[in-house]
């Protein structure tokens, strides 16, 4: 009689994705994927006291959206991490930036922005972070807008360059020229050759 061979178990793999900077998920598709931890500097109670306030000051309701709900899986810092070495699979990086909103900007509050002074040191220190954390053979995909800083600068911050990208199309509109081209990059971290 023939062996009946058992199944290998399959273990349910632990968070192996990270979003750094993950504010409302917009860019997500499934905006609770159970393997992927969603991280943000700010949380949903912080944020909305902000916005409140900055809704109070102009005296005016908000045109540019209703309100998107903040709750992240971890409240963290891109620029300093509290994980391992070598922890994610995937890393998903969408920083704010714009530099140039004003004070009591209703868009700063709800999605950040650069510290016009600190700026490369903030993506500098994020990039090798994010590196640090990325497994072997991980993947970091990289969103970027062109409206402030163009990608080139900002490309040269990062320990290496990236496979490949895609920059969205020009357009002859007047609002196209004013909110800049989306750029998409995808690094392969490369394990290093010993010896």
């Amino acid at each position: 009689m023939a062996e009946v061979k058992k199944e290998a178990s399959v273990r349910k793999p632990e968070k192996f994705i990270l979003d750094a900077t993950a504010g409302h998920r917009m860019m997500w598709f499934d905006k609770n994927n159970p393997y992927t931890i969603y991280m943000d500097i700010d949380d949903d109670e912080e944020l909305r006291s902000r916005y409140d306030s900055a809704e109070k000051q102009a005296r005016k309701p908000h045109y540019y959206q209703p309100w998107l709900p903040l709750n992240p899986t971890l409240k963290g810092d891109f620029r300093k991490l509290d994980f391992p070495d070598n922890s994610f699979y995937l890393i998903v990086f969408d920083p704010p930036h714009l530099t140039w909103l004003g004070k009591n900007s209703i868009f700063k509050k709800k999605f950040g922005q650069l510290e016009t002074e600190t700026w490369p040191d903030d993506i500098k220190k994020g990039a090798k972070e994010l590196w640090r954390v990325l497994k072997p053979y991980g993947v970091l995909v990289f969103k970027w807008n062109t409206h402030d800083i163009p990608y080139q600068k900002v490309l040269k911050l990062f320990p290496e360059m990236p496979l490949f990208g895609q920059i969205s199309a020009g357009s002859s509109s007047k609002f196209q020229k004013i909110r800049g081209h989306t750029c998409w990059f995808t690094f392969l971290k490369m394990p290093k050759e010993e010896g």
